[in-house]
């Protein structure tokens, strides 16, 4: 148990998983459900180098005085385990721990590499969620969702019904896409299908 006064008092959450299988969204989710603000940040946003550990200060000091949640997306930087040949990436990760150390919110990590996370970065996490790759079930569920968008929006690619039954019987519900494709419409070929 952390005795000194404020030490350990925020909640970790790490959502790990493949792109686009809805980590960041359920942090996006749960903000809005509890109507809290939202403050979104990566390493690029972090500026990784020179007085990083003073803009970590600083975005968690906003996060407090805000009562906003905070997510670091593609956190890997900050949680990958230490090596000894990395001094320089070893020190983030240190002054990652300390901040997370002293943060009385709630902090959000989202990585695809769970494999490679260091233990001290382990032992701060309350609560880890795996997002697994979709099956087709759930492409199919998510097409469905993506098509009724379209249609509610009164868009030209909205498919009729012919064609989206069409487009559900199509070898192309098999091909391993994630959510932010189908939410993106990256798949072109597919919408195409039963026009002509």
């Amino acid at each position: 148990a952390d005795w000194i006064n404020g030490k350990g008092a925020g909640q970790v959450f790490l959502f790990y998983g493949s792109p686009g299988t809805g980590k960041t969204l359920t942090v996006e989710c749960i903000s809005q459900f509890t109507r809290q603000p939202l403050i979104s940040l990566t390493g690029a946003d972090l500026d990784l180098g020179r007085g990083t550990e003073n803009r970590l200060r600083h975005w968690f000091n906003l996060a407090i005085l805000w009562d906003a949640h905070l997510l670091i997306d593609e956190a890997d930087v900050f949680v990958e385990h230490r090596t000894p040949r990395d001094l320089e990436r070893n020190a983030m990760v240190s002054v990652f721990l300390r901040t997370v150390e002293y943060f009385s919110g709630m902090l959000f990590l989202t990585t695809n590499r769970l494999g490679h996370i260091d233990t001290a970065i382990k032992s701060r996490i309350q609560v880890s969620i795996h997002f697994p790759d979709f099956d087709i079930h759930t492409r199919k569920e998510l097409w469905k969702k993506y098509f009724t968008k379209l249609r509610d929006e009164k868009s030209k690619a909205a498919p009729t019904g012919a064609v989206e039954n069409s487009f559900f019987k199509h070898d192309v519900m098999k091909e391993e896409i994630n959510g932010r494709d189908i939410r993106n419409g990256k798949n072109p070929r597919s919408l195409s299908i039963g026009r002509g």
